[in-house]
């Protein structure tokens, strides 16, 4: 009962959150814009880089949505509508070729890079030819490598030629957070292998609202508005600074003082506080984030697919590890009801498959252990294994389990995943670390559990996604499977995908790779969680969207003074 009521009241702040906001976006939508002043934007962390494809924490994120624009983004309402381009590519205007394969985009003619130099298609052609260049070092950049060439016939337009269908063309050069990062200017960069060396990774120049004043590392990023930016008028705000605060509460303080304008995804804990503050408005998030744990199927830092995981490789253990694991506890005790139970990668958007309900089963947990051959035979607690099939006899049941630091809410999920796990008899040692360092550990194979919240906008095909995470030939180095998941059902299946032009035949196939990976759980999915977002009341002009990052509409910002 007490659940059922949380809920309830979680809905009704959520209601008259939403309220005030719009009650407050139609009191100023009656009051002209104001030019001048500069927001303060505290972030937990500093911005890796201000390249957009060779990091994705999502702090330069913030910064280089702001800078870089691409052909064209994605609306609240899921639609892509053109920035860079004077439209989108159809049939209809000769833009899409009746086999699909052939794209041609046209530019817009005014359109200058901050730094007074004009933008034009061979900027496009650069970007492409840097972001698929196998020693760029570029992370993410979906669909690169299914392009057989670019060809500029004049400088406003971009002639793109695929080897197959690509579902997310419209993506490929948007500014979007998990299609394409936007366009990058050939003449202020460098040799595509030489990406991860170049000055402009510092220094970028960009067509977008604002451009880099200062960075001074360690203390705070400073973005004034770009006198060239090509929407008249805009943007509004003469400066934004993101100054580097760690730590929740003295956010959480300088929100509630007026001193900080914006809270970037808070902690659900403090969303109480801030409700009760006058001057704070609060976006209540999306449903894009799946937090999920990853199950590494290969021997622990070997490096080596080859090489199973002692534990791990076994199908049965990972069922009974997801049996053990009470996800609602974990919802109600952590996250106070607000999350959503999934238990499917497919789980929103117009290719959502049926869900999948997860049980809290440890009893049958410990069934399934002992028939894998992990018994408990001199009563510690923790099982070994006595069996004749990854690991030798008595090896002891022993996973390091890794997550983000600085976050409460991942280290109270760990604590109590920690316990359940050890209810069954499997010995968990946890790990906190740091982003960069949990990124790195993740490619390398240094890990058996961790833990992570991520996903794809529910626009977005992603056919993309499943490829990163769970296609044999993304395995690191060449990728982000970080499981080692091999499955030569799935990777069939999403080469078909790829072929397939009818979105329908797509989402039959997406439900069949949703099955194959509930059956053989390389992931375990635990909670969908709105991240929420805090606004400032005298900051006017901000719009909730789904399918972007936060500043995705700064050009429309302004404060009251």
């Amino acid at each position: 009962m007490k659940m059922y009521i949380r809920i309830f009241f979680f809905f009704i702040i959520i209601g008259v959150t939403l309220a005030v906001y719009i009650l407050m976006e139609s009191i100023a939508s009656d009051i002209a814009p104001k030019h001048g002043e500069t927001l303060i934007f505290p972030v937990t962390k500093e911005a890796p880089t201000l390249n957009p494809f060779l990091s994705q924490t999502g702090w330069e994120a913030l910064i280089t949505q702001m800078i870089y624009e691409g052909l064209a983004a994605v609306d609240p309402e899921g639609h892509f509508y053109p920035i860079l381009a004077k439209e989108l590519p159809t049939v209809e205007n000769n833009g899409v070729s009746a086999d699909g394969l052939t794209i041609t985009w046209r530019l817009k003619e005014d359109i200058f890079w901050s730094d007074g130099q004009p933008f034009t298609a061979k900027d496009v052609k650069f970007t492409w030819e840097a972001v698929s260049h196998p020693q760029s070092l570029a992370i993410w950049a979906p669909g690169c490598d299914l392009i057989e060439s670019i060809e500029c016939p004049n400088d406003y337009t971009v002639v793109i030629k695929y080897s197959q269908y690509y579902p997310d063309y419209l993506g490929q050069f948007s500014s979007t957070s998990t299609a394409g990062q936007g366009i990058l200017p050939k003449h202020a960069c460098g040799e595509p292998s030489q990406m991860s060396r170049w000055e402009c990774n510092r220094s970028p120049i960009g067509t977008g609202p604002f451009m880099l004043a200062e960075w001074k590392t360690g203390e705070y990023i400073k973005v004034v508005r770009n006198p060239l930016y090509h929407e008249e008028g805009k943007p509004f705000l003469d400066a934004i600074i993101f100054p580097i605060v760690p730590n929740a509460e003295v956010h959480k303080l300088m929100m509630m003082r007026g001193d900080a304008d914006v809270w970037f995804e808070f902690n659900q804990q403090y969303i109480d506080e801030l409700n009760a503050t006058d001057n704070i408005l609060i976006n209540p998030g999306s449903e894009q984030w799946l937090l999920r744990l990853f199950l590494n199927l290969s021997e622990r830092g070997a490096g080596d697919s080859n090489k199973p995981h002692p534990i791990l490789a076994d199908k049965h253990v990972r069922k009974a590890i997801q049996l053990s694991i009470d996800r609602e506890a974990i919802n109600e005790g952590v996250y106070g009801g607000i999350g959503t139970l999934v238990g499917h990668e497919m789980y929103h958007g117009p290719f959502t498959c049926p869900n999948t309900k997860l049980t809290f089963n440890p009893e049958a947990a410990k069934i399934l252990l002992e028939e894998a051959g992990w018994v408990d035979t001199d009563g510690n607690g923790i099982r070994e294994y006595h069996g004749n099939q990854y690991q030798k006899e008595g090896y002891e049941m022993n996973l390091i389990y890794r997550v983000k630091s600085g976050d409460e809410s991942y280290l109270f999920t760990q604590q109590l995943i920690t316990d359940m796990l050890l209810d069954v008899g499997i010995k968990v040692n946890p790990k906190l670390e740091e982003s960069s360092t949990l990124n790195s550990l993740a490619l390398e194979g240094n890990f058996d559990l961790l833990m992570w919240s991520d996903g794809y906008e529910a626009f977005y095909d992603p056919g993309a996604f499943l490829k990163i995470y769970y296609c044999s030939s993304n395995i690191p180095p060449a990728g982000w499977n970080i499981t080692r998941f091999k499955d030569k059902r799935i990777d069939d299946l999403l080469l078909r995908a790829e072929n397939i032009v009818d979105p329908k035949e797509r989402h039959k196939i997406y439900c069949q790779i949703d099955q194959i990976l509930i059956e053989e759980v390389p992931v375990i999915y635990l909670l969908v969680l709105p991240f929420p977002s805090a606004f400032s009341s005298r900051l006017h002009g901000w719009k909730a969207n789904p399918n972007a990052i936060l500043t995705w509409d700064a050009a429309n910002w302004w404060l009251d003074k």
